[in-house]
């Protein structure tokens, strides 16, 4: 009955083997550390998501047919932003370096129960296991040399809660509040590619392929679709809520998945791979999502990742943005160190059911709240993770970049206690900001290594407000 491991370990995980592994104690000496890739182009990408009236949005292309560049519609669409026929949902810039595979998500943890016992006279099913789905908004990316020309490659998900849960039980269904999770729908929209088989690759049906043969390894971005440089994409419209077979709902809404990005050719060495202590800083903004789009749409892609500082600046002293998170630390050249600012959030992941009270001085018979009997930590906060890799152009920085936070309790069951139906069993949300990639950095400088969503009270995506991380080599 325990939940699965979420999505930050294992990018913890993730990040930690790429800065190498524990020494095996049984060998003369220790393994050496997995050889980095070549360093090539630098890279910046923009994917935004906007939910536009599919009626709407029908309208406009009977108009304006579709072209292999969607910069039209996807100008069109700030309009209707503006003038509030269409919402703005997330807005995720991602850096890197071409060769090397970037990650930018903002997602959270959802706990929900797979199991019930059947329920007595008058009380909700009891919840008995428990399942966790990781939700919200994910990248990977990358850029590689094809044929002589430098491509973008990426792949993106969203995966998202359905509201029209049913609690599968008459009493739950009708005493339920607002908020409360059952067994949940959800929704995933997913946008990838994958290239053709290796001359090395069995066939798929080959009744003589070897099991047990090692696969064969695959390219970075074997499984991302492909993007030119500086044109605009619509990678994606899906509606937003799964039609159903009576029709679909009024108003509906359809999903739109815009991409564009931009190649950044390396700059000449800027200063030696000298030995010196440097100390790297990491800083988290929030911003309003408008400004932030807004801005985007009037700025060179290849100068965001160095001129979003200034413009961050300009935003937190008018008060459309506020800082909410800074660390440093200072690493060696070629030497792994972590920033952590972070506090441990224990909590249950089994419960044992209440028993029943028996009825008393005029009081009817009532269960007791349920006993939490197991429980995991999870820490919240700032985590920066990171390695300075020399290299002729400068020095590269090698990087994790976490933001954890831990909103209000789903309740998934409830019990009537003193004629109220009272929560008994729930389990905490927690929402996950995540940025993994290279970045030439250069002292002094306040590079943009991302932006992604903010999260409510509640840890669901915050439309309204956008989270930019920076980080700073002194």
């Amino acid at each position: 009955m325990t939940t699965l491991p979420l999505l930050a370990a294992s990018l913890f995980a993730i990040c930690l083997s790429s800065f190498g592994s524990e020494p095996n104690p049984f060998l003369n000496s220790p393994p050496e550390k997995p050889a980095v890739g070549p360093s090539g182009d630098s890279f910046v990408s923009l994917t935004e998501h906007i939910l536009v009236p599919a009626d709407q949005l029908d309208g406009w292309l009977r108009d304006h047919p579709m072209t292999d560049d969607a910069s039209a519609l996807r100008e069109v669409a700030q309009t209707w932003v503006a003038a509030g026929t269409a919402d703005l949902d997330q807005t995720a810039v991602s850096t890197g370096i071409a060769g090397r595979e970037s990650t930018n998500s903002s997602i959270w943890s959802q706990i929900y129960a797979t199991e019930y016992e059947p329920p007595g006279p008058g009380e909700w099913p009891v919840p008995t296991a428990f399942d966790t789905r990781n939700l919200g908004y994910q990248w990977t990316g990358s850029a590689a040399s094809v044929q002589g020309a430098t491509t973008l490659r990426a792949k993106m998900s969203y995966v998202g809660m359905l509201l029209s849960q049913h609690a599968w039980n008459e009493l739950a269904e009708r005493t339920r509040k607002p908020g409360d999770i059952f067994i949940p729908r959800f929704r995933s929209i997913n946008v990838a590619g994958k290239e053709r088989q290796s001359p090395g690759d069995p066939a798929p049906a080959d009744p003589f392929a070897d099991p047990f043969a090692e696969p064969v390894p695959r390219p970075v971005g074997w499984d991302q679709l492909r993007f030119e440089p500086g044109k605009t994409y619509l990678v994606s419209r899906q509606d937003n809520e799964v039609p159903t077979a009576v029709g679909n709902p009024p108003g509906r809404l359809v999903r739109l998945i815009f991409f564009r990005g931009a190649i950044i050719t390396p700059p000449s060495a800027r200063e030696p791979n000298a030995p010196e202590i440097r100390h790297l800083s990491a800083k988290l903004i929030k911003v309003k999502h408008r400004t932030l789009s807004d801005w985007l749409q009037t700025e060179k892609l290849t100068e965001i990742p160095v001129s979003a500082w200034a413009a961050a600046e300009n935003w937190v002293q008018k008060g459309d943005a506020e800082v909410i998170s800074t660390v440093t630390a200072p690493n060696n050249p070629e030497a792994a160190s972590i920033a952590d600012s972070c506090v441990e959030v224990i909590y249950p992941t089994e419960w044992e059911p209440g028993k029943r009270l028996p009825a008393s001085e005029g009081k009817p018979s009532q269960l007791e709240f349920s006993t939490a009997a197991a429980f995991e930590t999870r820490n919240v906060g700032t985590t920066f993770q990171f390695e300075i890799q020399p290299d002729p152009s400068g020095a590269i920085l090698h990087s994790l970049l976490e933001r954890g936070v831990e909103g209000e309790k789903s309740v998934l069951y409830r019990i009537l206690r003193d004629g109220e139906w009272k929560a008994d069993i729930t389990f905490p949300v927690f929402g996950t900001n995540s940025w993994i990639t290279d970045l030439r950095v250069e002292r002094g400088v306040w590079l943009l290594v991302g932006s992604g969503s903010n999260f409510d009270a509640k840890v669901k995506p915050d439309s309204q407000n956008s989270v930019l991380a920076f980080i700073r080599m002194d």
